[in-house]
């Protein structure tokens, strides 16, 4: 599962990335490979962000987390966006 938080507040998560964002991103063109990974595509203000790996259940393993920026276009002009993928694998 991969979460992001803005301080405490969790902001979006997700456990299985096809179960949300799907399309969003595929539109990224670098969607996970696996089913099963978690992956997050949201626009970001400036701030300090956390993101969080853990397994299904609260499980443990060895995790990996991706971040990248995407330009994207949207109305009022042209913003930053973060894709995140995260793999854990117990």
């Amino acid at each position: 599962m991969a979460s992001l938080r803005f301080t405490t507040s969790p902001l979006i998560s997700n456990n299985d990335w096809q179960d949300s964002q799907k399309q969003e991103l595929i539109d990224t063109t670098i969607p996970p490979s696996n089913d099963k990974e978690s992956a997050l595509v949201t626009d970001l203000t400036p701030g300090n962000y956390t993101a969080v790996i853990s397994g299904v259940g609260g499980s443990t393993g060895v995790g990996l987390a991706e971040v990248y920026t995407s330009p994207r276009i949207r109305a009022g002009g042209e913003q930053t966006s973060l894709c995140a993928k995260a793999a854990s694998k117990d």
